[in-house]
Formats: structure tokens, C-alpha cells, sequence
């Protein structure tokens, strides 16, 4: 996760660093290492959020109509997707990441229900949206408890395909290496 920068950071005499990782692999498997706090930010790794399309519930799908977006000619369809049949072809130790990462942001339910993809000609996503519930209990004490859920959406759009990348990796003195989610969230804070 990238921090944003502010003026004070460059003046800092303990330096700044601009990157924060967090490898949830590495968490230990009963490790909650859930949000304790509701945040703005929620850090699911967009390719798992696009490997949800593999999940697709063949009898949810429904085709919307063609639609131009950014200049190029797609089918809109909706859909629900079921992350675990999306995620059923990949190794366990990607399993337990991606599992992890959606139970640290307390992201909840067996199906994603409402979800959206564009598909162009050549069959490629050129946009996806996926609606998620995050789901947190508040307790006013030991005794009283309220289930509470906030909707999240997500929005990927996908474009230029097969353009070649140039993404510049941070150098390791650039990275602080966190581990939890919720110090992950905090190191992103300005």
C-alpha cells in the first residue's frame, strides 16, 4: 500500500517511507487479524477482486445489453459470484492470502450477490464491479452486541491491453514491512 506524502515527511529526521507490505500469507492460520476499526480504505488486492470473475454463478447470469465504454464496443452482464469456486484452482497457501484478506477486512457471505462486467469483443473484462458487505460487531458492553454491515463497491476498470508496463518496484529501505492489517491501514494515514 502506498502512503500519500505531506510536506513534513521529507523533513522528518527519521525519513519516510512511502510503501507499507503486509504479506497475509504469512499470517498465522488462526490469526483473526481482523479490522478492529471501520476504515476508509480497504486493501483487497484488486487481482483477487478480479479473479472472482472465475467464480461466476452460470445460472445468475444476465445479459444487460451492449454498451461503448471508454471507446470500446462490450456486452454488460450481471451476475453473482461465489469466491470459493473462484479461488478452488489455486494452491493452498494462495487460498488461506486470499481467504485472509477477506476475513481481515471482515468481508462476509459465500456469495457476492449484484456483481457487474463488461466484456469487449476480444472477451476481455473491461470493467468490473462487485458489491460487498463488511461486516462488523460493535459491543456497547460484554453483554450487548450489534451486528453491524456497510456495503463496499468496488469499480476496476481495465484498459490498454497488451501495452507494456514499466512499474518501478520500491526499494526495500522505501518498504516497512507490517504485520496486521490494522497496522497496515494506519501506516497509510497522513
Amino acid at each position: 500500500m502506498k502512503r500519500p506524502a505531506n510536506a513534513a515527511d521529507g523533513e522528518s529526521q527519521f525519513g519516510f517511507r512511502a510503501w507499507s507490505r503486509l504479506d497475509f500469507s504469512k499470517l498465522k492460520r488462526k490469526d483473526k487479524n481482523s479490522l478492529g476499526t471501520i476504515n476508509l480504505a480497504n486493501p483487497i488486492n484488486p487481482t483477487y477482486l478480479m479473479r472472482l470473475l472465475a467464480g461466476t454463478l452460470s445460472g445468475s447470469v444476465r445479459k444487460v445489453g451492449p454498451e461503448v465504454l471508454n471507446g470500446a464496443t462490450t456486452v454488460h452482464y450481471r451476475m453473482n459470484v461465489d469466491p470459493s469456486k473462484a479461488f478452488s484452482r489455486v494452491n493452498d497457501r494462495e487460498r488461506q492470502a486470499v481467504a485472509k484478506a477477506f476475513s481481515s477486512n471482515n468481508i462476509k457471505g459465500p456469495v457476492f450477490k449484484d456483481a457487474e462486467v463488461w466484456i469487449g469483443r476480444d472477451g476481455l473484462p473491461r470493467r468490473l464491479i462487485l458489491n460487498l458487505r463488511q461486516k462488523f460487531t460493535i459491543r456497547a458492553s460484554r453483554d450487548i452486541a450489534a451486528d453491524v454491515v456497510f456495503p463496499i463497491t468496488y469499480t476496476i476498470e481495465l484498459s490498454d491491453f497488451g501495452t507494456p508496463l514499466q512499474i518501478a518496484t520500491p526499494s526495500s529501505d522505501n518498504v516497512a514491512r507490517v504485520g496486521t492489517l490494522n497496522a497496515l491501514l494506519e501506516s497509510a494515514r497522513v
